[in-house]
Formats: C-alpha cells, sequence, structure tokens
C-alpha cells in the first residue's frame, strides 16, 4: 500500500463530519478502525507516519526538562543525572498523556462517537471501557453541561483542576 504525504497543513485537515444517520457514521467508521486493527502491516505503516514527528519532538522536550530540572535541583543543592532525569520527565509526562487522552476520549462520546468505535481507536474491547478511560465519562458530562449552558464547567482531570469550556461557534468540535 502506497502513501503520500500530505501537503495539508494540520490544521487545516478536514474533520470527518457527522451524517444525518449516526449508523452509517458509526458503521464508516468501525470499518476504518477495524481495517486499522486487524492489518497489522498496516497499523505499523499508519502508526509511524502519524506519530514520527510528534516522537522527535517529544524527545526533545525530554531532554529539554530534564536539563531544566537538573538546573532547577542543583540551585536547591541536589544532584540529579541526566538519565534519571529523563526518567522522571517521561514519568511525569505519561500521567499528562493519561489525562489527555481521557479528555479526547470524553469529548469523542460528548460529540456522539459511540463507546464501541472509541475503544476501537484505541484496540481494546469495549468492556475494558471504564479501566482504561477512568475519567472519559466525567469529560463527557462536563462538555455536554458547557455546551448546554454556554459556560464553562469546572471539573478535575488526572487529579487537577480542569475546566473544560463550550464550543466558540455552533460547529466548533
Amino acid at each position: 500500500m502506497a502513501f503520500v504525504k500530505s501537503e495539508i497543513p494540520s490544521a487545516e485537515l478536514p474533520d470527518i463530519e457527522h451524517m444525518k444517520s449516526k449508523r452509517r457514521h458509526d458503521s464508516l467508521v468501525k470499518t476504518a478502525l477495524d481495517t486499522i486493527n486487524e492489518n497489522p502491516e498496516l497499523h505499523t505503516i499508519l502508526a509511524s507516519r502519524a506519530t514520527a514527528d510528534a516522537s522527535n519532538a517529544v524527545m526533545d522536550a525530554i531532554d529539554d526538562a530534564a536539563m531544566q530540572l537538573i538546573a532547577d535541583l542543583r540551585s536547591q543543592g541536589l544532584v540529579l543525572c541526566k538519565n534519571l532525569a529523563r526518567v522522571w520527565v517521561c514519568e511525569e509526562l505519561e500521567k499528562q498523556v493519561r489525562a489527555i487522552n481521557n479528555f479526547y476520549a470524553g469529548s469523542a462520546l460528548a460529540n456522539c462517537e459511540s463507546k464501541s468505535n472509541v475503544c476501537r481507536a484505541a484496540n481494546i474491547s469495549p468492556a475494558a471501557f471504564a479501566k482504561h478511560w477512568t475519567e472519559a465519562e466525567k469529560i463527557q458530562q462536563a462538555t455536554d453541561e458547557a455546551d448546554k449552558t454556554g459556560k464553562p464547567v469546572s471539573t478535575t482531570l488526572g487529579g487537577q483542576p480542569f475546566d473544560v469550556y463550550p464550543p466558540t461557534s455552533p460547529d466548533a468540535q
């Protein structure tokens, strides 16, 4: 399977529109996700293409953060080697990524995606939903409330205070 790198800036990539028929929308999404999950070679290619730039940026950011951590510790009279500083930063980032993942799963639910398709996107069984995304339903509820009231809703995400804002326009999702 050949791929051509998209020349469209990521901010301009169109999202699929929700169709008049939720069943049709769910069916198309299910087909795409099942195709990815059932074809290891395709999955590997798509995962590499989708994450290569982000992975490089994250590694650079980890190095920068590790150096800042070392400098901050030195100012307190403490010493930490670069490799352990990287491990510490990675652990903290992993918590943040888990929270972001919960946010996106909750946002997908609030925007009418089915739990089954959210699970397919992570290649997990629907039975594992609540264990995998411990805060997604809370984010979905906060998003629904923000949409309904037009005002931000305060909640927590990853143990930290977090505000969910209503869309800025009727078309925002």
